[in-house]
Formats: C-alpha cells, sequence, structure tokens
C-alpha cells in the first residue's frame, strides 16, 4: 500500500485498528506487516499472510463476507491509500530452508525477472543452490518464493537480523 501524501502515520494507526478487529473476530489468518529501511519507496506498508492453499483461500473469502471485514478496513484504513499493490507467490520449501523458529527483524528480498524460456533452468539451478548451501551447513535461513500473478518473478528471502556486520 502506498498512503497519500502526509497520510503515512494514519494509514498505520489504522492498519492496528483494523487488525484488532479482525481478532476480535478471530479470523483464521495471521498478518504480518512490512515497512522497507531502504530504497526508494519508504512509505510503502507491506502486509503479508502466508502459509495457507487454495481452499484455505476459500474459506477466507466466505469469512471476509460473513464478517464484512472489508466495511472495517474502508473505514479505518482504505482512505489513507494512494494505491495497492497484489501479488501472490508459492514458497518453494523443498529448497528453502526456513522454519517457525526463525526470529528476524529485517528480511533482505532479492527479486529476479526470469527471462522467457529460462524457467526450468533456475529451477535447476535454485536446487545445485540450494543443496550447497543445506550440505556445506550455511548458517542463514533463506526462502525461495516463485510468483504466480503478474510477471515470472523468483524472489530469495533472508533474515539479516541474524547476519553479524
Amino acid at each position: 500500500m502506498t498512503p497519500k501524501d502526509g497520510k503515512s502515520e494514519d494509514l498505520q494507526d489504522g492498519i492496528k485498528k483494523h487488525n484488532k478487529y479482525r481478532e476480535m473476530l478471530e479470523e483464521p489468518r495471521k498478518w504480518q506487516f512490512f515497512s522497507p529501511v531502504l530504497g526508494n519507496q519508504l512509505d510503502k506498508l507491506a502486509v503479508r499472510s502466508f502459509g495457507f492453499s487454495w481452499a484455505d483461500m476459500d474459506a477466507f473469502l466466505k469469512w471476509s463476507s460473513k464478517n464484512d471485514s472489508l466495511k472495517d478496513f474502508n473505514k479505518n484504513v482504505d482512505k489513507y491509500v494512494s494505491s495497492y499493490e497484489h501479488y501472490m507467490s508459492v514458497i518453494d520449501t523443498k529448497n528453502s530452508h526456513w522454519g517457525p523458529e526463525v526470529k528476524y527483524r529485517y528480511v533482505g528480498v532479492t527479486s529476479y525477472m526470469v527471462k522467457s524460456g529460462h524457467r526450468a533452468a533456475i529451477k535447476q539451478d535454485k536446487k545445485i543452490l540450494s543443496d550447497a548451501a543445506k550440505e556445506k551447513s550455511w548458517p542463514f535461513n533463506w526462502i525461495w518464493s516463485d510468483s504466480v500473478s503478474g510477471g515470472d518473478i523468483l524472489q530469495l528471502a533472508v533474515p539479516l537480523s541474524l547476519i553479524k556486520i
């Protein structure tokens, strides 16, 4: 989400209020909130939910409709938003090294634009890199995700709070 000019704090406050409302309704999804600390779009707010199947998405839509959560979202959040971007991705659990015990404050995310016709080669190379890191007990966690919306994008996320610089 990109806030309207001068409405960044209002957006963050609205998200907090809306999140409490959803928790009160015992929403089945858990949400994470991120804001960039580097780059040229520091006013954006990213909202992420993960770890669900297509069937879970259908159940969530029913829950959302039943509880009219969009009404509260519009009341507390939407009026402060200039624009939205929506993305969906699939986590590659076989080639990732990440679990529920991973604690982090910052996450470095690198996005790779996959050239047309190179998806199979990338899939193979990703496995080679991940197998080598696991075999050598690389001390960091990482997660690969593949976009299923928009362009053909491969992302690699590494928690940075565990890296000593």
